[in-house]
């Protein structure tokens, strides 16, 4: 290097790294308002997409996202069909059928929209619950009660494994696995901003759920409606199936909802932002969500070629040599839903 006063050359003076041994950070001076933007940018919230605002307990129903609308979840004792006949079985089906039709009212537009979910549940915490429940007071806390409770808890612990018990080669030809059949139902209805409705929404939720259960109880079914807990814990082992950083059991514990809040603030009580715990993530090219690092896929049965038979998805049936139902052969964690759309 040159002087500029002295027209001599200079000896260059070696570049001193930095203490943590790498090289000063260069900065263009170049950067940008837009470019600035670009650093916090960020997707759409999986959150934002989700229609549960808050559970409202006094009217036993969920406050959906355009806050007016409501909606109502019901939990759904299956009609007894083991060694009915095959006319009962259709019998069953009929009357299921005028109820669905019968009950909801038909509307041209906002029309009433009742779902039903079919899932195999592994979790058997509540029906130890039940269990505790049952010991007589004069029993508990012996040291007897707590060892057959600690033996029972075991063992349903063990026999709930994804890849089940044993597989059964003689009837069913599918792994057994100790697990509960849930069968729900949702109902709920956006209103119509634009019009005046003659009732509230939660008056007309609470008319339509009447009818619908009565309706279906000629059926043989019965139908429960569940609270704020009861859909919270559905919904959060739903989309956390197996968390990685925390115990799933502790995590469904502790962060288990209640519907008695008085005390805490509306920010505090967000439905939605209540069920995650790790982001979500896709893969569009591939349709798959992944929840927990569990791959999750929807897949659409739109069309069919006649009319299902009564029990097509949870009904023992003769397949070949094995007697099993279709939802014995599925995937474990498989949801079934059917979206009935209420309408003239």
């Amino acid at each position: 290097m040159f002087s500029l006063f002295s027209g001599k050359r200079t000896k260059s003076v070696p570049r001193i790294p930095q203490p943590s041994g790498r090289e000063p950070l260069k900065r263009e001076g170049k950067l940008t308002r837009r470019d600035e933007a670009k650093i916090y940018a960020h997707g759409p919230s999986f959150i934002d997409f989700l229609p549960w605002v808050e559970y409202l307990p006094e009217d036993e129903c969920l406050l959906l996202d355009d806050g007016v609308s409501v909606g109502a979840v019901f939990s759904l004792s299956p009609a007894q069909t083991d060694g009915r006949s095959a006319e009962r079985l259709e019998e069953i089906r009929d009357i299921t059928e005028a109820a669905l039709q019968n009950g909801p009212e038909e509307r041209s537009s906002h029309q009433w929209v009742v779902q039903f979910y079919c899932q195999d549940e592994a979790d058997l915490t509540a029906e130890m619950d039940l269990l505790r429940g049952y010991v007589s007071p004069a029993a508990q806390g012996s040291a007897f009660t707590q060892a057959w409770l600690s033996e029972t808890e075991r063992h349903l612990q063990v026999i709930n494994r994804p890849e089940g018990l044993f597989k059964d080669e003689t009837v069913t030809g599918v792994s057994w696995r100790g697990q509960i059949r849930q069968v729900r139902m949702v109902v709920y209805r956006y209103v119509n901003s634009r019009q005046r409705e003659s009732y509230p929404p939660v008056v007309q939720l609470r008319q339509t759920c009447d009818r619908l259960s009565a309706a279906l109880s000629q059926a043989g079914v019965v139908c429960r409606r569940q609270n704020g807990e009861q859909i919270h814990a559905w919904l959060l082992r739903l989309f956390n199936p197996a968390p990685s950083w925390i115990d799933r059991q502790t995590l469904y514990r502790t962060a288990a909802w209640r519907d008695s809040r008085q005390d805490k603030l509306p920010v505090d009580t967000d439905f939605s932002e209540s069920l995650f715990f790790t982001r979500p993530r896709s893969e569009a090219k591939k349709g798959v969500w992944w929840f927990d690092n569990v791959a999750h896929r929807a897949v659409s049965v739109e069309n069919l070629t006649k009319p299902p038979e009564p029990g097509l998805l949870t009904a023992e049936r003769e397949r070949g040599e094995r007697i099993n139902a279709l939802m014995d052969m599925m995937p474990p964690g498989t949801v079934a839903c059917l979206t009935l759309l209420i309408q003239p």
